[in-house]
């Protein structure tokens, strides 16, 4: 297996590729504010490495809501 590639805070859709080529299983778990949903893109947020799997924390920007 090759080594593995530093994706954090990286978007969802470019971490993805990069994980799978190098060989791992991805698992996505999302995490949002208490204060409820958020829009926009996903951002990886933490990465936890197993042998051959590989959980990604992710989280949305939010950058695509307008300012209250």
């Amino acid at each position: 297996m090759n080594e593995a590639p530093d994706v954090l805070g990286f978007k969802l859709e470019d971490a993805l590729p990069l994980l799978q080529a190098a060989g791992f299983r991805v698992i996505i778990a999302e995490t949002a504010p208490p204060r409820g949903p958020v829009k926009g893109g996903y951002r990886v947020v933490k990465a936890v490495f197993g042998d051959k799997d590989v959980e990604l924390i992710v989280a949305r920007q939010g950058w695509d809501e307008p300012e209250q």
